[in-house]
């Protein structure tokens, strides 16, 4: 351990860091670095630390009275001292306590009167005082008063020679319970019981931020008996929390305040002097006549005109104090009740509340105080006195307004409910679960908003309140009220984390109380009066409790609409798919809802279609299966809906489903899909009488196979029959591959002069409009040149096509619709058929001699289809030779477009 000397030696005081155990002595005195006040020696202290204890050392000590000038031995063991503590002093370090000893030292080495000797005491606390002050536990800081331990030198040689070397201070005999209990009954005082009972209740307020007290007291050993008198009344953690200090004068009153001390005491000739008005303090006298108050009645009233509340804690030390046996008795019981909990500032009362708790008999007046302060037990208490607190408080006729408010003054905000919160919790749900009235309100019964860390609070007796009261309901004559409180007590178990445990019993309860009310013609009312369920408890509880009337009434009337949505108030659990199609409630929701709004629950329709057939088909109930598919024939139905239907109700599905979904469904395994489906339901002749083969085999096709075949015209013609059979589903659109096919398909059969009236019935459709050709168009043009189709065909369909071309008769709507189908080839918009004229011409290295005889010979057959006459004729073979030295100019009569 490091010693500091005034002597100027090498630094060896501890270092700043933690605040450790230490001691430091302070006085007037000749020392090797000088003469004067300063800190003659200091022992595992930091310097920082020094400076910060120093703040409570006053070097002056008036007791008031006269000291002899040569004292004896017993006059300087009897001379004022003055003690003072305090708890983390100017936040030193949690657990920090800290006792300045104030002892008259006589004259100093100058020979001037007054000096003062200082010792300065610091330790920490534990589970109990003296983990690191060798004390008994339950000891209090007022135990330490005229401690032998501390140095009292007096006079200049004995102060020079004082050094911390011997035992650190520890409790003394001066003050000790039985010399207390003498105090309080001593008979010559009438007043000290009264006294007794104020100080305790403004010490109470003064340890929890209230006004500090100022005591004035015969002496300073009087003094600390008061301080000991009201420490041992409570618990020794609690007792630290009351600073202190044995002797101080109106003159150094306002620092030892300023410093944060609680309780001061004063000589009783300072009393009038302190009275004056505007003091912010309750100012005490043991030597004046004061007026008690009583618990919730009048308050107390000191000499000085301060009023004090009455507290728990002078109330129920009136009813322990009833003699000096019973007293000594207490004090131990005080001790040792507190020594198994944490320090209570709030409650000082907490060890004597438990002491009548558990002696109500000994004590029945106080049995009222108690059942206000046991319900504070602290988290930190032992699990006997948790169990001990909650007997107490569940032997009370409680009502379930007492057990809420006990549950509100255990329940700190922000923190989660502790022990003793917890065993309020388990008596106020015993409780409560009994009130029909709360049971029923909307959201059930109150709860706090602190959650709890263990089931502590879950004893045997709530869960069979719990269970009493779901049994209990049946016999209930109100079925409005019975059904409102089953299901406030289902929530009430919901939130308390318990609906696994009771949810058989409460589906048995909620089928037999609630469903006769949500199917009945209340049920809308019903649920306006409970107002919203957690969607845990519909879906644990309430749904699958589902009455069986609702099972014996047709799809889509089992239950009315508003509790439809009370049953499923965040939309409805899983998907069609998933969903079985006996679940009642879930398969009504879609039907319903669906009916309702069938753009905004669009999900819902499979379901509702699917349970509607397995309805008809399983109870012959509802609509037919012709008028189903007409009622849920739009929108067209996709592949994977059909899908999803299928696989649930194999075969169920109306054929008229499939023509959309085979039109629009994309390239892949849709289409294999409904391919093999259809195959099984009947075969090829079976999907050609219901007009599907056409739409398959246009399906079957992909856009790398259907131009590399030698047979174009074969190609074409089932592309072709294909799209008209599509055209029987106008309310869905081709998908986009198979209408850049068809698309494709026109455009060729056009320059071909081929199937004129399916390409017309195609182009009237709104998806072969002309506009931009859909991608891969002019590649697969490219691709199908060479065979049936050749530059002829597209050179002669593009000059037909222009409102220039002689014959008008020619110009037909499958001419005008080519003609306008345009593509992007190098930043110029063109008739696809023209662009691909164009690569043939460069790849075929074609002359103008080599392409113009094979255009004359192509109109000439145009013309003999068209009965044009050779007149006519002769003009647009003429028109021909112009197009192509405008649409191929080049050197001579042709060169190869660059």
């Amino acid at each position: 351990m490091s010693t500091h000397h005034v002597d100027g030696a090498a630094d060896r005081s501890a270092p700043d860091g933690p605040f450790g155990s230490g001691q430091l002595t302070f006085t007037s005195f000749d020392g090797g670095g000088g003469a004067g006040w300063q800190i003659k020696e200091s022992t595992g202290l930091s310097p920082t630390e020094i400076e910060r204890l120093r703040a409570g050392i006053d070097a002056r000590l008036d007791a008031g009275v006269d000291l002899p000038r040569f004292p004896s031995a017993d006059d300087l063991e009897g001379f004022p001292r003055r003690l003072v503590f305090d708890a983390d002093p100017h936040h030193l370090g949690d657990g920090t306590m800290v006792w300045w000893h104030h002892a008259p030292a006589g004259v100093d080495g100058s020979g001037r009167p007054g000096n003062v000797f200082t010792h300065v005491l610091v330790g920490h606390h534990g589970p109990d005082l003296g983990d690191q002050t060798g004390t008994s536990p339950g000891a209090r800081p007022i135990d330490w008063w005229r401690s032998p331990g501390w140095l009292t030198p007096y006079g200049p040689d004995a102060v020079r020679d004082a050094w911390l070397s011997g035992p650190t201070p520890s409790p003394g005999v001066a003050i000790s319970p039985d010399r207390v209990v003498d105090f309080l009954f001593d008979r010559d005082d009438y007043r000290r019981l009264s006294v007794l009972r104020v100080l305790l209740d403004a010490c109470a307020a003064a340890i929890t931020g209230g006004p500090p007290v100022i005591l004035a007291t015969e002496s300073t050993d009087t003094a600390a008996r008061w301080v000991a008198a009201a420490t041992y009344l409570t618990s020794a953690a609690t007792g630290r929390q009351l600073s202190f200090s044995t002797l101080e004068r109106p003159n150094s009153l306002s620092n030892r305040l300023q410093q944060g001390v609680r309780l001061c005491c004063v000589p009783q000739a300072d009393h009038d002097r302190l009275a004056g008005p505007g003091r912010g303090y309750v100012l005490l006298a043991d030597d004046r006549d004061l007026s008690t108050g009583d618990l919730d009645g009048e308050p107390h009233r000191t000499a000085a005109g301060d009023t004090v509340a009455v507290t728990e804690w002078s109330a129920l030390s009136r009813v322990v104090l009833l003699d000096a046996p019973t007293a000594s008795w207490a004090l131990a019981e005080i001790s040792r009740i507190g020594s198994a909990a944490p320090a209570t500032p709030r409650q000082p009362a907490w060890p004597l509340a438990m002491l009548v708790a558990a002696h109500q008999d000994s004590f029945p007046d106080g049995v009222a105080a108690a059942s206000r302060v046991v319900p504070n037990t602290p988290d930190g208490a032992s699990s006997e006195q948790l169990a001990a607190a909650r007997q107490f408080v569940e032997r009370r006729d409680l009502t379930v307004a007492d057990a809420w408010r006990m549950l509100e003054a255990a329940t700190h905000p922000g923190q989660p409910l502790g022990g003793m919160a917890e065993q309020v919790l388990g008596i106020y749900i015993a409780l409560v679960v009994t009130d029909l009235d709360l049971l029923r309100q909307p959201g059930g019964p109150p709860l706090p908003a602190a959650r709890w860390q263990t089931e502590r609070w879950l004893t045997p007796s709530v869960l069979t309140a719990l269970s009493d009261a779901a049994n209990a309901l049946r016999t209930e004559p109100d079925r409005w009220r019975a059904a409102a409180a089953t299901l406030g007590l289902t929530t009430l178990i919901w939130r308390l984390g318990l609906l696994p445990r009771f949810a058989d019993l409460l589906v048995t309860e909620t089928e037999r109380l609630v469903w006769p009310l949500l199917v009945s013609g209340d049920g809308a009312d019903f649920i306006a009066s409970v107002g919203p369920a957690p969607e845990d408890v519909l879906a644990s509880v309430v749904r699958p409790a589902v009455s069986d009337a609702v099972h014996h009434r047709e799809l889509g009337r089992g239950v009315d609409h508003d509790v439809l949505s009370w049953l499923f108030p965040v939309g409805p659990p899983g998907s069609g798919g998933g969903v079985r199609l006996d679940d009642r409630l879930r398969v009504e929701y879609a039907y319903q809802q669906w009916f309702a709004d069938p753009v905004a629950h669009a999900a819902e329709r499979s379901l509702a279609f699917s349970a509607a057939v397995w309805q008809w088909y399983e109870r012959g109930a509802g609509p037919d299966p012709t008028a189903l598919a007409e009622l849920f024939r739009e929108p067209p139905w996709s592949a994977v809906e059909l899908a999803g239907i299928e696989a649930t109700l194999p075969g169920r599905l109306p054929l008229s489903f499939f023509g959309p979904a085979i039109k629009s469904a994309e390239d892949g395994t849709d289409v294999d899909w409904l391919d093999d489906t259809l195959s099984v339901r009947g075969g090829p002749e079976y999907i050609r009488r219901y007009g599907l083969a056409d739409l398959l085999d246009l399906r079957r096709l992909s856009d790398r196979q259907v131009w590399s075949g030698s047979d174009l015209g074969r190609t074409l013609d089932r592309l072709l029959t294909g799209g008209v059979a599509g055209l029987a589903y106008p309310s869905v659109p081709f998908d986009p591959v198979t209408a850049a096919m068809l698309q494709t398909a026109i455009l060729i059969a056009s320059a071909l002069s081929s199937h004129d009236a399916e390409i017309e019935r195609l182009i009237a459709d709104r998806s072969f409009r002309p506009g931009p050709a859909a991608p891969g168009v002019l590649a697969a043009l490219d691709d199908a040149v060479g065979r049936e189709l050749t530059a002829a065909h597209l050179a002669v369909a593009v000059m037909i096509g222009e409102q220039r071309f002689p014959e008008e008769n020619l110009r037909s709507p499958a001419n005008r619709w080519a003609a306008r189908v345009t593509v992007i080839r190098h930043g110029e918009k063109m008739p696809v058929l023209q662009a691909c004229l164009l690569d043939q011409v460069q790849v075929a290295d074609l002359t103008g001699s080599a392409l113009h005889g094979p255009v004359r010979h192509r109109l000439a057959e145009v013309r003999r289809k068209q009965g044009v006459d050779w007149q006519m004729y002769v003009m647009t073979e003429k028109y021909a030779l112009g197009w192509l030295k405008s649409q191929l100019p080049g050197d001579g009569w042709f060169t190869r477009r660059h």
